[in-house]
């Protein structure tokens, strides 16, 4: 795992490719920032984050190396694009910690050689399925790891394991 997946500044994604589809990243950071955004939304502490003027807005940088490509999630003033390390820890925090309880209630994503639904049921709620489109897109590179401070996910084919 690398290192810098470790920080609480950031939300990190490390996918283990260096050439990544367009098309995926467009889609990962989409459904990711959507996730983010109504979870945030969802909560008095979070939302009052979210109402601070200027607006926070979720930010990215793109790195690569040879052995992989790394995507930081971080919020910044919309205006002065100065980052919000406070706003970051905590939607980060809960972010993690909220998507980690959907994937450990879900955590059986196989059964007897099939692949069984992301969605418990129908009636799961909107949070539970922009998770499940988290979900598939992290599991599509096995090797993935999604990190917020001292919080670690990595995505296998048909898994994931929490570090």
């Amino acid at each position: 795992m690398n290192s810098s997946g470790l920080n609480s500044n950031y939300i990190c994604i490390s996918i283990p490719v260096r050439a990544l589809q367009v098309s995926y990243v467009s889609n990962l950071l989409r459904v990711i920032q959507a996730a983010i955004r109504e979870l945030a939304l969802s909560s008095s502490h979070t939302s009052q984050l979210l109402s601070e003027k200027p607006t926070p807005v979720l930010s990215s940088t793109i790195s690569f190396s040879d052995e992989e490509s790394l995507i930081r999630l971080f919020f910044t003033h919309s205006d002065s694009q100065e980052d919000l390390s406070v706003v970051t820890e905590e939607i980060g925090r809960t972010f993690l910690n909220s998507f980690r309880e959907f994937l450990s209630g879900n955590s059986q994503s196989s059964l007897f050689g099939f692949n069984v639904p992301e969605n418990r049921s129908q009636h799961d709620n909107s949070l539970h399925k922009r998770y499940s489109s988290v979900s598939k897109l992290l599991k599509r590179y096995p090797g993935t790891f999604l990190s917020h401070a001292e919080v670690s996910i990595t995505f296998t084919k048909d898994g994931f394991g929490v570090y």
